[in-house]
């Protein structure tokens, strides 16, 4: 048994203080009619029945006090509202949503108010209550008591984070046991998708303690997206793209904490160009001018990469044909000294692109990476470096040898490949993947990592890892992947919530008996109190109680 209303110990400090107040109505003075008779036998206890000064006299008629105070506990007992823990083993567990949306106007506060109001409702044993925000966090535990939430719920506040709902489900689906039927009752305005609904098991159903306001579609604007690319004019800066809610917006921009002076060229209605911004590693951000009714989504940032000019040594026997790609290359700078990078001529310790004759080298590509490198690796290299759009079957065809590619470790990276497909005897040079493959060699021989084009909340990134698992960063800010880089995720989507197509409505919680299962004691003490009143006037009528 538990209390929906109050604690077991206010509700028995009540009770008591109720028995004390009758005790003491029951003690007081009872105040008589006056009726003339014709005789004096009872004159001595009338006199001592009017004495004026008296207010309290002796305790009589036990039965009427019993009574009286069995009908004022039961009506005690009912507004505390007894539930039921009995054996069931269907348990409730409140999702309070953290995400952005829940920053507009007084949803938050109005959320919480209607939890702090309906978790008393539930039984204790089984409830649970979870934040879900960035991270999903256990506020109330199974058996800890209601008054403990208020202190929990302190500091929290709406975070600039997606999905937070559905991360909870499907935590609490897998932790699922048996077939125990759960209740999950969201607070707040969160969406769960149909995609997700359908991994749920049948045995926990979906409830919404109270329907959102429903928001004007002009009621928030934001950014929506934002992402960078090379610069195809200047290795040493990149593009950045940017979209909007609206299609005319004004903004300002920041490269690490000075502004930014760029002029943004308009794409699409919503859809923005900034180009040639300095890639020196610093973050770059964009903010929408002018007030409106959430500013989570009014700004966005990215961690620009640090790129400068690879450095490369062109030795004098070079052929043509790499003399010319080089020097078309706006990411190479020719250099005699300190090279990054030598073509043709290798230094100790240099990552090369050097070609043999095939008939000192069997393999037509071979390609040495570090003695630490990934298993996967060779795989990506394959993809990197444009092996796939070779044409491996032509060059065989020419030079009636099997093209073959190896992989070797070493010391230092470097590139090996047949001189003759140098010349014009073969189709390679004259390929559209030749340039491409001498591009992206170069910069893997410098180990120039290829843009990483945005991060976004709530999608994994192949760069952030944590237990040798790639991860999605919960929320907005600053992340280290792998190799230490720092890198910024972004909002990506409206954080006001609108479900997908196709995506039913959550039902509504009319009541929490339907959630909680709980037993009409209210119906029968209001009952149990009607009989007892009854009693009472019937008793009173016969001159049994006064």
């Amino acid at each position: 048994m538990s209390l929906a209303q109050v604690s077991p110990l206010v509700f028995w400090l009540g009770l008591i203080g109720l028995a004390s107040v009758l005790f003491a109505l029951q003690c007081l003075r009872v105040r008589h009619r006056r009726i003339d008779v014709v005789t004096t036998l009872f004159w001595s206890e009338a006199i001592e029945e009017s004495r004026a000064r008296v207010l309290f006299k002796r305790f009589r008629h036990p039965w009427s006090y019993l009574l009286v105070l069995a009908i004022a506990g039961l009506i005690w007992l009912a507004w505390a509202e007894p539930r039921s823990t009995g054996d069931s083993d269907r348990e409730s567990v409140l999702l309070v949503d953290g995400s952005a949306g829940m920053a507009l106007g007084s949803r938050f506060e109005d959320t919480l108010a209607l939890l702090k109001r309906d978790v008393v409702r539930f039984p204790t044993a089984q409830r649970r209550v979870f934040w879900c925000g960035g991270d999903t966090r256990l506020l109330l535990d199974r058996g800890e008591e209601s008054i403990l939430l208020e202190a929990r719920l302190e500091g929290l506040r709406p975070e600039a984070t997606s999905r937070g709902l559905e991360r909870a489900c499907l935590t609490l689906a897998r932790e699922l046991q048996d077939d125990r039927e759960v209740d999950l009752v969201l607070y707040g305005d969160g969406t769960i998708d149909q995609a997700v609904r359908d991994i749920l098991p049948d045995s926990m159903a979906l409830h919404r303690a109270a329907v959102p306001p429903e928001p004007g579609k002009d009621v928030n604007q934001g950014i929506r997206a934002l992402g960078m690319t090379e610069s195809n004019a200047d290795f040493e800066a990149v593009d950045l793209y940017f979209r909007t809610s609206i299609a005319e917006a004004n903004f300002s921009f920041h490269l690490g904490d000075q502004p930014y002076a760029g002029e943004a060229m308009a794409l699409d209605p919503g859809e923005w160009l900034l180009r040639g911004v300095p890639a020196r590693g610093e973050a770059f951000s964009v903010r929408l001018l002018g007030n409106d009714a959430l500013s989570v989504d009014d700004s966005a940032s990215i961690q620009l990469p640090f790129r400068e000019r690879i450095r490369v040594g062109l030795s004098e026997d070079a052929p043509a044909v790499l003399r010319q790609l080089v020097a078309g290359d706006p990411a190479l700078q020719v250099v005699e000294i300190g090279p990054a990078v030598a073509i043709g001529t290798g230094l100790e310790g240099v990552p090369s692109l050097q070609w043999t004759s095939s008939e000192e080298e069997g393999d037509a590509f071979v390609f040495v990476v570090k003695s630490d490198a990934g298993a996967g690796e060779a795989d990506d290299l394959f993809v990197r470096l444009g092996m796939n759009q070779i044409d491996a079957t032509g060059l065989a065809q020419a030079s009636g040898r099997i093209i073959r590619l190896s992989v070797q470790q070493g010391e230092t990276r470097s590139v090996r490949l047949w001189e003759e497909l140098l010349t014009g005897e073969f189709n390679l040079t004259k390929s559209a993947a030749f340039p491409l493959f001498v591009a992206q060699a170069i910069r893997w021989l410098a180990e120039v990592e290829p843009v990483d084009p945005y991060v976004s909340v709530g999608e994994a990134h192949p760069l952030l890892t944590a237990a040798e698992s790639v991860y999605a960063p919960p929320r907005v800010g600053a992340y280290r992947d792998g190799d230490g880089m720092e890198r910024i995720a972004s909002l990506a989507e409206d954080p006001l919530p609108v479900a997908e197509e196709g995506t039913a409505e959550i039902p509504r919680l009319e009541t929490l008996a339907s959630a909680v299962g709980g037993q009409p004691w209210m119906t029968w003490l209001i009952l149990i109190v009607l009989v007892l009143l009854g009693l009472e006037w019937v008793l009173f009528q016969k001159g049994r109680v006064p």
